[in-house]
């Protein structure tokens, strides 16, 4: 004959499932608080103010610009950052965008650029393009408005953002 095993005690099943829920609500609210915005506890980056500009000559045209890049290391970030500047290039607006100046040549700024949390950082940034770009350059970067877009490295994370600016026209065309 099989052995029967007592029913718990109502009053005990009511702990028990209370406390159940209240695990379950508590987990919940972990969750949520997971979802939160990823630029709290991480690195933003974006470009503003570029600006572009061609001045022909007889060999080719020179470009000259440049841009602003925001940095923001967000306020819950569980410690500093460390970032480093990767490459630059000048895209079209299409889809998918095509590189039109890779890389772009920039004035040397001091890396690494360390964020504190919650700390914010606008670095200006000058274009340095040695070489005079040829017809075909010339022309791709006249036919439209282009954006300027590249790739920050921070050490918080260990991997890359790609800040992108918005459609720039440029100058001189």
């Amino acid at each position: 004959m099989p052995s029967r095993r007592p029913a718990p005690h109502p009053t005990l099943r009511g702990r028990v499932r209370g406390a159940l829920r209240g695990s379950l609500a508590i987990v919940a609210l972990v969750a949520l608080a997971g979802c939160g915005d990823r630029s709290a506890v991480a690195l933003t980056a974006s470009l503003s103010g570029a600006s572009l500009s061609l001045t022909t000559a007889a060999l080719g045209s020179r470009l000259d610009g440049g841009f602003t890049l925001v940095l923001e290391l967000g306020p819950e970030a569980p410690r500093p950052t460390e970032v480093t500047l990767e490459a630059f290039e000048i895209r079209s607006t299409g889809s998918p965008p095509e590189a039109l100046v890779s890389p772009i040549g920039l004035a040397e700024v001091a890396q690494p650029i360390v964020l504190g949390k919650g700390e914010r950082r606008s670095v200006p940034l000058t274009l340095d393009q040695p070489a005079l770009l040829g017809a075909a350059e010339r022309d791709a970067l006249c036919a439209g408005p282009v954006t300027i877009g590249g790739a920050v490295a921070d050490t918080l994370s260990g991997g890359t953002t790609s800040p992108e600016s918005g459609p720039v026209v440029v100058d001189g065309c």
